[in-house]
């Protein structure tokens, strides 16, 4: 094996693996205010932007980083519920790293989970895509039809426009509601 391919090799291992390492404090925090169900803290969630895209920029491949800069676009999103303009923009740079994540992991049910509460949080404002909405539920429902972590972001993501949904849209909806009730009480 030549020496410049071995070095080559090294290297790509050397920034993959650095770019891991960043990414698990962020990733654990974000995992624990989910999981918590708390609201972040902003100087904490600012960190956790930071080193994401400092993974990012070492490892542009790493979905799990891309996710992870959408989760914390996403928590920016709530936090400036107040100004709609703002919280539709942090919302739609969500988007742009769910895309990013789903052109290197395609399959993922909880991709297209959160791209499904990202674009139907953007239903109500200027941004609307009923159609990638409807898409993105759809692909959830398909790739990940008893995940309860998929189910339960659909469901809680549809909630605030229920009514406004189609019927087939809302039937999904409904599935996955009692998907995820026969799931929880299997338990």
């Amino acid at each position: 094996m030549p020496v410049a391919l071995m070095l080559w090799v090294a290297f790509e291992l050397l920034r993959a693996g650095a770019s891991d390492f960043l990414r698990l404090e962020p990733c654990t925090y974000l995992d624990d205010v989910q999981n918590a169900g708390k609201r972040p803290d902003p100087a904490l969630l600012g960190a956790a932007r930071k080193r994401l895209e400092l993974a990012r920029s070492l490892d542009p491949r790493n979905p799990v980083v891309h996710e992870y800069l959408a989760l914390v676009d996403v928590h920016r999103a709530r936090l400036v519920a107040g100004d709609a303009a703002l919280s539709a923009g942090y919302l739609e740079s969500a988007g742009t790293h769910y895309a990013a994540a789903l052109a290197l992991r395609p399959n993922s049910a909880y991709l297209w989970a959160g791209v499904a509460a990202v674009r139907g949080a953007l239903l109500h404002g200027t941004a609307r895509d009923e159609q990638g909405y409807r898409a993105a539920l759809t692909h959830a429902m398909a790739l990940g039809p008893w995940e309860p972590g998929v189910l339960q972001t659909l469901v809680l993501s549809a909630k605030p426009h229920y009514a406004a949904l189609s019927a087939n849209q809302r039937a999904l909806i409904d599935e996955a509601q009692r998907r995820l009730k026969r799931l929880t009480t299997d338990l």
